[in-house]
């Protein structure tokens, strides 16, 4: 992306008699900044590629090198005068890196099918790591699939000393909240303003063609105002849409693109691209991940190839700016647990699982039905019990025996209170909580997740404006009321932006990206979705699935008395995914079509 020519790695440097190599995946968005200091020290470059600055920098600083750095990165650094191998991953994880200890090796790689592919490994299902997937959608926290392939996670970084292979991991980047409240919102538009320029004007460092991603949202608005302000020439931009309405954001695409005179190319997702895009996906994926909006995501990313090879989007601004729903449910869900006993909550919540499913994106009985299900758990498990498609009861219903055990549960019970183990209850309960979710948990396991694994397949590198270093610190200093205030998301980021926005931008309401998978389950992926069940369905030999509950949440989805159809994507998800990894079949031609 930068200096193609001479950035070829591994890419090695020599100061004063010593040398050390590197292998890089990422950017280093402030590089020249950096490069400017280090020659002002002696350092000498033959190169314009931040990959040599990045190695320059930790020759003159070491492992102190991670405070001065504002990027997305992963990275190994041989340093032979130490005998030391040091990793790294950046501060919220927009970068992947996983490794594996054995017992005359440490394996490392930006995937797992690459220490999967090592000929003394022989990959497992962890039943800890199947259980959390199937719950979170994702797999949290440092595990992975496989049972000894662990991630480094965001803000980390590793040594490993070479004459014995031990190894220690150390935290460098904590999310800590740490709210100004003397700063007003006069002071804070103007400086969030500032930060959101300075952060667009970096991302847009690019020695290959670059474009936006366009949801017709408030964020990816922003970076597309700005980028048209900054740069010389119009940035071409690329979006996608759905023929069902209510998840379709086409309308608001349209204006934004009249707006600012794009360079536009628009796709229309539908059944047949679902299905499609799904047998190339699985073809890639070497580790479940159950968000549907992976799909059109990589559809876009495919689609866009052939114009760019950097994509900018909005992804990090909902969780820094409280742009989710949960962020308003806080307060009514701690009122009702106030003052509802809890078993007339849990008689509220049979009472409306007896309510039709309805088809539209964020129905109203979805909303009811997910805060009665967060408002019947202790504090710490409300939100993720908010966000999961597959609550203990119906998760314990599809799983056998052997995967589904009480300390699993607790287990996993346990892990999620961990997240918020730095927050008093009073802030587990409150805005404070939503944050440190949506950051540590939600935005690096999920959203950035999806983001680069869509567009690196594609050899198309994915940037996140939003998430910038600077502006990261600055967001973190804003107090949540200037964040969240009268029931407005994102309240001082819209602010902030509105003389650059349109007006329907500014004022239409939030919607996340999300796929009419319930509505399509029903209608054109019906055959699709019975002939991918099969091996789970008609085999009741395999070791993870009782085929008769699946029988059954089939069958009541296709009637409509249920949805779920975000638990039969993961099904289905993850039976091509074992048949691939384990079993080393083949995809037929047929196969998820």
């Amino acid at each position: 992306i930068i200096d193609i020519q001479h950035g070829s790695q591994p890419l090695y440097y020599g100061f004063k008699d010593k040398k050390y190599v590197i292998v890089f995946n990422g950017e280093i968005y402030n590089y020249l900044e950096l490069k400017e200091k280090l020659i002002q020290e002696g350092f000498l470059f033959h190169t314009d590629s931040d990959t040599e600055v990045l190695l320059a920098a930790y020759c003159k600083w070491k492992q102190e090198l991670l405070r001065y750095l504002n990027g997305m990165f992963a990275f190994a650094i041989y340093d032979p005068q130490q005998e030391i191998l040091f990793l790294a991953r950046d501060p919220l994880g927009q970068k992947p890196l996983y490794y594996a200890v054995q017992k005359d090796s440490i394996l490392f790689a930006s995937e797992p099918k690459a220490i999967i592919s090592y000929p003394q490994w022989t990959p497992k299902i962890s039943p800890f790591s199947l259980l959390k997937f199937f719950f979170f959608d994702f797999i949290p926290g440092q595990d992975s699939i496989f049972e000894g392939i662990f991630k480094l996670l965001p803000g980390h970084c590793m040594t490993i000393q070479l004459q014995n292979l031990s190894f220690a991991i150390k935290k460098y980047f904590e999310i800590s909240f740490h709210p100004s409240t003397s700063i007003t919102i006069q002071e804070a538009v103007p400086a969030l303003r500032a930060k959101l320029q300075e952060s667009v004007q970096r991302h847009l460092i690019s020695h290959v063609p670059l474009g936006i991603f366009l949801s017709g949202g408030v964020d990816s608005t922003t970076i597309l105002a700005i980028a048209q302000k900054i740069s010389s020439s119009r940035l071409p931009t690329f979006s996608i849409g759905f023929e069902e309405t209510g998840f379709d954001e086409t309308p608001y695409i349209q204006e934004v693109v009249k707006y600012y005179h794009c360079q536009h190319s628009h796709f229309l997702f539908s059944p047949t691209q679902f299905k499609e895009t799904f047998k190339e996906m699985l073809s890639f994926m070497d580790e479940p991940f159950g968000d549907p909006a992976f799909l059109p995501t990589f559809f876009l990313a495919k689609q866009s190839v052939p114009s760019i090879k950097v994509a900018l989007g909005g992804e990090g601004s909902d969780e820094l700016f409280a742009g989710y729903f949960p962020f308003l449910a806080m307060y009514p869900a701690n009122l009702c647990q106030n003052f509802i006993p809890p078993p007339l909550l849990r008689g509220l919540q049979k009472l409306i699982s007896l309510l039709p499913h309805k088809d539209a994106y964020f129905s109203l009985d979805f909303k009811i039905r997910r805060f009665l299900q967060g408002l019947t758990q202790k504090a710490p498990l409300r939100l993720p019990f908010w966000m999961t498609s597959a609550p203990p009861p119906r998760l314990a219903s599809i799983l056998k025996r052997d995967f589904w055990s009480l300390p699993l549960w607790k287990a996993l019970e346990e892990e999620m209170e961990r997240i918020f183990q730095n927050l008093n209850l009073n802030e587990i309960k409150g805005v404070e909580g939503c944050f440190h979710y949506f950051l540590k948990v939600y935005l690096p396991h999920d959203i950035l997740y999806k983001f680069d694994r869509a567009a690196m397949y594609h050899s198309l590198e994915g940037r996140s404006p939003f998430l910038d270093k600077e502006l990261i610190d600055f967001a973190l200093q804003l107090p949540p009321t200037l964040k969240f205030r009268n029931f407005i998301l994102k309240f001082i980021l819209k602010e902030a932006v509105k003389p650059w926005l349109p007006q329907k931008i500014f004022t239409r309401p939030k919607q996340g990206f999300g796929v009419p998978l319930f509505k399509w389950m029903k209608g054109p992926l019906k055959k699709w979705m019975i002939h991918s069940l099969k091996a789970i369905t008609h085999n009741q030999s395999q070791p993870f699935f009782d085929s008769k509950a699946v029988q059954k949440i089939v069958s009541e989805t296709l009637e409509g008395k249920r949805d779920h159809s975000r638990i039969l994507y993961n099904l289905i998800l993850f039976s091509g995914f074992y048949s691939q990894w384990f079993q080393k079949e083949k995809l037929e031609d047929d196969c998820f079509l």
